[in-house]
């Protein structure tokens, strides 16, 4: 799988009703220039297709200010079909999470986000965001789903999560699924008699969910919720007793506490569902940024508003199908090459799907764009031929690249070395999963 050409353009806050805007590039960084906006883009209702179009015109018309942004922009726009790209927006704080990149507009026009190329998407990094190390393809790969919004049906999700991982294994992925639900229809003995997946009765406390989580370590992590993001970030899911008593959720899981005990380093994706996930607060970032930057995770997917339930069922069916997807073509090769796994090609698939779903019911045709994928810096790489690292030597990787990253480019290559050295203590780290003396791991081939 190779690499698609990537456009980063990073964005700042600079005041209130401004931002600052660049170019980044690998070979060099283009000069910042401050954007005035023309509206409030954290206020404008998206619930018709005219206002998603006007406000991605809008985007457009304000990233032109800069002749550099202008000039990387209208090279992606105008790039032939046979090249693959990624738009991708570094944003940081409360403004420039807040504005809708996802309705963004070409000249055509059209939504960019509705197209497989270039791939639209976000990346999430602060100065203290942990590296990311490679990792080995897993038998099986683990994904667990919590499924439980109070006065919302799990059903359809249930179901499309089911069948999007019954496809996979017909593709040759060994993954097995666990879900947690609550509701008495979606516990149902008939409802799925299929080995690879276990149905268990959801956590009834969030201590227990925590341990839950910390016990399976979950390659794949989804939440189908309810959740906030002010005054605090929480995921809210029913229990049985608040399904039958058709109240509120009971049992609240903070998002400082599912960053804190340490389970998104080890996960390859974690997706908040029919939630605000995607939404950042007035003082902090959201649930999905702070999954990547805070909590490890190579990917994370949230909701920049809450979305129906069935459009959310149609987006989780589509992301999995297209991500396990390429997962069954590395599987299937015969190389040994280490793989990037294309978050965005799964994502930019399932939006369209979502658009052309919704446009064919003719309700919501705005949800499509909801969905906001982040990403950690630097790519997931996939290693097949190794076995997957133990507990162990993760976390000891994990430490020695963290001690790398934080020398300063004055260090002595010698004190470098002494510290890459230590990989070879026990529990040793393989050689292919060892980033180089400056805690950087390879990329995968353009």
């Amino acid at each position: 799988m190779a690499r698609p050409r990537r456009t980063l353009l990073a964005i700042e806050q600079y005041v209130d009703n401004a931002i600052n805007a660049r170019v980044e590039e690998a070979a060099q960084t283009m000069p910042r220039r401050t954007l005035p906006l023309a509206w409030q883009p954290w206020t404008k209702p998206l619930n018709s297709d005219k206002a998603l179009a006007d406000y991605g015109e809008q985007l457009r018309n304000t990233l032109y200010g800069h002749p550099d942004v202008k000039k990387a922009l209208s090279a992606v726009f105008a790039a032939p079909p046979n090249e693959t790209w990624s738009l991708v927006f570094d944003v940081s704080g409360a403004l420039g999470e807040s504005i809708r990149w996802e309705a963004l507009q070409d000249p055509q026009p059209a939504h960019v986000a509705l197209r497989l190329s270039p791939r639209l998407c976000r990346i999430a990094a602060e100065s203290a965001s942990p590296p990311l190390a490679r990792r080995a393809l897993p038998t099986p790969l683990r994904m667990s789903a919590f499924l439980s919004a109070a006065k919302v049906s799990a059903l359809s999700e249930f179901q499309n999560l089911v069948e999007a991982v019954g496809e996979a294994r017909a593709q040759g992925v060994d993954i097995q699924l666990t879900i947690y639900v609550a509701e008495r229809e979606v516990l149902a003995d008939d409802l799925t008699d299929r080995f690879y997946v276990e149905r268990k009765v959801l956590p009834d406390s969030t201590l227990s969910i925590e341990l839950e989580l910390t016990r399976t370590k979950p390659h794949l992590l989804h939440f189908f919720c309810h959740g906030t993001s002010e005054p605090s970030q929480w995921l809210e899911f029913a229990t049985v007793q608040d399904h039958l008593a058709k109240t509120d959720g009971s049992v609240l899981l903070n998002i400082d506490r599912l960053t804190d005990c340490r389970v998104l380093e080890t996960t390859w994706a974690v997706v908040f569902n029919c939630c605000d996930g995607g939404r950042p607060t007035s003082g902090l970032n959201s649930m999905a940024f702070r999954a990547v930057a805070q909590g490890g995770a190579p990917a994370a997917i949230g909701m920049g508003a809450p979305i129906p339930a069935a459009a959310a069922a149609i987006f989780a069916k589509s992301f999995y199908q297209g991500l396990l997807s390429q997962i069954a073509a590395l599987n299937a090769n015969p190389g040994t090459d280490p793989a990037e796994l294309d978050f965005g090609e799964a994502t930019a698939q399932a939006r369209m799907q979502m658009h052309a779903a919704l446009r064919a019911s003719e309700t919501g045709c705005t949800a499509w764009s909801l969905p906001i994928i982040y990403l950690h810096r630097d790519p997931l790489i996939i290693e097949k031929a190794l076995d997957a690292l133990n507990k162990e030597a993760e976390a000891r990787l994990r430490t020695i690249t963290g001690h790398l990253k934080a020398l300063g480019p004055e260090t002595p290559q010698e004190l470098r070395q002494l510290i890459w050295n230590m990989f070879d203590s026990e529990p040793v780290v393989p050689n292919a999963f060892r980033p180089d003396l400056m805690g950087d791991f390879p990329q995968t081939p353009a």
